[in-house]
C-alpha cells in the first residue's frame, strides 16, 4: 500500500514540468518585457529589437512587424528601451510607425470632364478642389485608411453647331467629395513614394450650364435636373516628403472615374471623368 502511493506521488512528479511547459505561454502573455526605441530626427518612431549596430554608422533593427531596416546614426535622435506586454491578439491598428493617426490640409486643380451621351466634341474645364485628410493607421506602417473631405469644382465644355453657328456649352458643377482609400507607402527615407486606391462619395451642391452663341451667354440652374450623388472610383499616386519632425508635404495625381450617370434628362447621359493635382501638409499625431 505505501509503496503504490509511493509510485503515485513519483507519477505526479512526473507531469510538474509538462505542467510548467504548458502554463508558461501563459504566464509569459502577462510579463512586461522591454524593446529598443529609435527616435528619429524625422519624427518618425521604430520599436523592436536592435540586431546589429556599428559605432557612428549605422543601426538595424528588426521592427514589432518583422520588418528589418538600417539607420544612419545621423539620423537617430535618441535611443531608449521600453515595457511591451506580450499581447495574444493582434492589433488592428498598429502604432509601431510612431503615428497611429495623422491630419492635414491639401488643396490644388480639378481638370474636370465628362463622357457624354450622345456623343459632343468635349475638352475639360478647370476647378479649384480644396479641403482636409485623416490617415488612420492599418496592420502595418505603411498601410492607412485614408479619408479626404473634400470641395471640388467639377463640369465640362462641349461644342456643337446650330443653324450653322457655333455653340459653346459649359456645364459647372461643386461638390463635396468623401473618398475614402487604402494608401500604401514605400521606405523610410525622407522621400517616399505612395499609392491608393478607393471608393469617391460626392454630394452635389449645385450645378448650372451656361450657353454661348453669336456673341451672347445665358446661364440656366441645372440642380434640378443633375443627381444628387456622383459614385466614382479613384485611383492615384504621390510624394511624401519630410520637412519636419512629425509634419510631411505630399503631392499627389489622381484619376476620378464617375460610374454614376449625372443626368437626369431623358436620352442623354453625362459621367464625370477628372484628373486631380494636389499639394497639402500632413501632421503626424
Amino acid at each position: 500500500m505505501i509503496m503504490e502511493k509511493v509510485g503515485a506521488g513519483i507519477s505526479c512528479l512526473h507531469l510538474v514540468p509538462v505542467l510548467l511547459y504548458i502554463c508558461a505561454p501563459i504566464v509569459s502573455l502577462g510579463q512586461e518585457q522591454m524593446q529598443d526605441v529609435l527616435y528619429l530626427k524625422n519624427g518618425t518612431i521604430i520599436r523592436g529589437d536592435i540586431i546589429e549596430q556599428i559605432p557612428n554608422q549605422t543601426i538595424k533593427i528588426a521592427a514589432s512587424d518583422g520588418s528589418l531596416f538600417v539607420f544612419l546614426t545621423s539620423d537617430i535622435e535618441k535611443i531608449t528601451k521600453e515595457k511591451k506586454m506580450v499581447q495574444s491578439v493582434p492589433k488592428l491598428f498598429s502604432t509601431d510607425a510612431g503615428t497611429a493617426m495623422s491630419i492635414g490640409i491639401r488643396a490644388g486643380l480639378n481638370l474636370a470632364s465628362m463622357l457624354p451621351e450622345p456623343d459632343l466634341p468635349t475638352t475639360s474645364r478647370t476647378g479649384l478642389t480644396v479641403g482636409g485628410l485623416v490617415e488612420i493607421g492599418l496592420l502595418s506602417r505603411s498601410l492607412v485608411l485614408l479619408i479626404e473631405p473634400t470641395y471640388t469644382q467639377k463640369g465640362a465644355k462641349f461644342t456643337t453647331s446650330s443653324f450653322g453657328q457655333e455653340v459653346t456649352i459649359i456645364l459647372k458643377s461643386s461638390y463635396i467629395e468623401i473618398p475614402v482609400s487604402l494608401k500604401a507607402e514605400f521606405g523610410r527615407a525622407k522621400l517616399k513614394p505612395y499609392i491608393f486606391a478607393g471608393p469617391n462619395l460626392g454630394l452635389n451642391l449645385g450645378a448650372e450650364l451656361q450657353v454661348q452663341a453669336g456673341g451672347q451667354t445665358q446661364t440656366y440652374d441645372t440642380k434640378d435636373r443633375t443627381e444628387s450623388i456622383d459614385f466614382a472610383i479613384d485611383l492615384g499616386s504621390g510624394l511624401s516628403y519630410d520637412i519636419a519632425a512629425g509634419t510631411s508635404m505630399i503631392v499627389d495625381i489622381r484619376y476620378s472615374l464617375g460610374l454614376t450617370d449625372t443626368d437626369k434628362n431623358p436620352g442623354t447621359s453625362a459621367k464625370s471623368r477628372d484628373i486631380k493635382t494636389l499639394i497639402g501638409v500632413v501632421f503626424h499625431l
